[in-house]
């Protein structure tokens, strides 16, 4: 090895070995296109910059080849390593134990960087060059760490990014901690090549708006209350000294609910953008974010934040009812007639459920507490938690006791219809750490049989994710996507797959089993399903087929 290339220059290098190999490789190659379209979910030809660095990531070490499942990247190893520089190849061991990990910049030199990981808290020691990143401690990195070989440190690779702060380190750790705590294996702590691009391309959807312009969409808003003292600019003040954006807008929430006829999702997707936008602000002043929470006006009164939520903690912890809690200090600040009690809109949210109960009200609750242990819930999960309300609430569900494995499953089904198992998957895990919260917070638990279907799903997990990468390949036949039930296993070893009166065989090494539906369009001379084909695992099919089975009855 030449002592003039740097640890990166060999692990780019190596590298280059390997999208050689992909390149001229003519199965790989023919894959390209098709991959292209699972990693951007859409139709784009091209990607540039480090997208496409992290598309070849993906595509070489975690995408698994069509009909192998195992990466290009385990086969580029298996066959030697064909024209690899033999002193670069201690790097291809490396590659496969390389891990995706979201750290935090602990310490840095002009050697190299003292990382903390999310996923388990541990210290590496990571050796970098300012060409590629140039955080500061405090900030988070994220991407695939390469151990260099015969080293006790380690390499970022050029598809790396980094983040400002500790927020998204925060995020990550946070929901590590909570699977660690749920039982899951140390691989299921880490995220996917793939879950690092779709995060990153969520952060940089669009440019931050100007805060005047959002002030003034809020001001129009705000009109709709009546209150001449209430105006925008007042809100944007609040919402800079606080730490957390719920606990600043949850009373002004509370007051578009109760005086208004407005929808409000629109209001709360604008006041989290402003309260963004303000902390944009902030940090460009260099200013610190305040550790209290912002003060809060009920009919005109100033608020003490802290005290008000010591109080209730206090009082929570001694097993009081949070209406009385909330009685006896607007009694104690004079801040309301006792006549005018049932009038006032209360400084927090009572989340008991006895009074409210609602779903929509306790996915609220669990929102804000994971914002106040500084473990915010994602976009994504925020908005599978309220799509799973609402679907809910279309069947005229509101209470948690009442939603069965049926609204899951039908649920869950949408997610499939829409973007795969894949998808239905990670909507079934947003949907069960909020059901578990709901137990250990609040005694509370969907009916039995969701249970039943979250142990099934789990079970089919592995398989249908090696169904969903290894079963379709080829151009279909042109003719429409039928739903093909596999009815039964042959004494051949076969699968006998069935839609109406016809029947379609395919190979017995394949992981599926009785009850499960398929997807697809046929393959073009042959007999098997084209790319694109999707699987809904036999849990989920049966309460597919229970449904169809009620539409025919009515």
């Amino acid at each position: 090895m030449k002592r003039s290339m740097s640890y990166r220059e060999q692990c780019r290098a190596a590298f280059a070995g390997l999208s050689a190999f992909c390149q001229v490789d003519r199965e790989l190659h023919a894959q390209f296109d098709a991959a292209l379209r699972d990693f951007v979910g859409g139709n784009e030809k091209k990607l540039s910059g480090p997208r496409a660095l992290r598309y070849f990531e993906w595509f070489a070490l975690e995408r698994g080849m069509d009909g192998h499942g195992q990466p290009p990247l385990a086969a580029f190893v298996a066959l030697g390593c064909p024209g690899l520089a033999a002193d670069l190849r201690p790097w291809m061991d490396s590659l496969l134990e390389a891990q995706v990990e979201v750290a935090l910049v602990r310490d840095l030199d002009q050697e190299g960087l003292d990382l903390r990981l999310a996923s388990d808290e541990s210290q590496r020691r990571v050796y970098w060059d300012q060409d590629l990143l140039r955080p500061g401690a405090g900030d988070t990195v994220l991407g695939l760490l390469v151990k260099v070989p015969e080293q006790e440190g380690y390499v970022l690779t050029d598809a790396c990014a980094q983040q400002p702060g500790s927020r998204v380190f925060e995020l990550f750790a946070g929901e590590a901690s909570e699977q660690r705590l749920a039982g899951r294996i140390e691989e299921e702590l880490r995220p996917r090549l793939l879950d690092i691009d779709r995060f990153l391309v969520l952060q940089g959807e669009r440019e931050p708006r100007a805060l005047s312009v959002l002030e003034g969409e809020l001001g129009a808003l705000v009109r709709e209350l009546a209150d001449d003292e209430l105006r925008a600019e007042d809100i944007s003040a609040t919402l800079r000294e606080s730490r957390e954006p719920s606990a600043a807008f949850g009373p002004l929430l509370d007051r578009f609910a109760f005086e208004t006829e407005l929808d409000l999702d629109p209001i709360r997707e604008l006041l989290l953008e402003l309260w963004a936008r303000v902390q944009i602000e902030v940090m460009e002043e260099g200013s610190e974010q305040g550790q209290a929470p912002p003060q809060r006006r009920v009919r005109g009164e100033e608020l003490d934040g802290a005290e008000l939520l010591a109080k209730i903690e206090a009082a929570e912890a001694r097993g009081e009812r949070m209406l009385d809690v909330l009685d006896q200090i607007e009694e104690e600040l004079g801040i309301a007639e006792p006549e005018a009690q049932e009038e006032l809109i209360p400084e927090r949210v009572d989340w008991a459920t006895e009074e409210l109960g609602s779903l929509d009200a306790l996915v609220q609750e669990f929102q804000w507490e994971r914002q106040q242990k500084g473990m915010p819930l994602s976009e994504v999960e925020l908005q599978t938690l309220q799509s799973f309300v609402q679907h809910a609430a279309s069947a005229g569900i509101r209470e948690p006791e009442r939603i069965s494995g049926k609204h899951v499953a039908s649920f869950l089904i949408r997610s499939w219809q829409l973007a795969g198992i894949s998808a239905c998957l990670e909507a079934l895990a947003r949907i069960g750490r909020f059901e578990t919260w709901l137990e250990d917070v609040h005694s509370l638990s969907f009916e039995p049989d969701a249970g039943e279907l979250r142990v099934a799903l789990a079970a089919d997990e592995k398989r249908m994710r090696e169904l969903e990468t290894g079963l379709g390949e080829g151009a279909s036949d042109g003719a429409a996507p039928l739903g093909w039930h596999v009815r039964e296993r042959a004494s051949t070893g076969e699968w006998i797959l069935a839609h109406a009166q016809r029947e379609l065989r395919l190979e017995g090494a394949l992981p599926l089993a009785v009850g499960d539906l398929l997807l697809g369009m046929l393959r073009e001379g042959a007999a098997g399903f084209a790319e694109g084909v999707r699987i809904l695992p036999k849990s989920l099919a049966a309460y597919l087929e229970s449904a169809e089975d009620e539409r025919e009855d009515e």
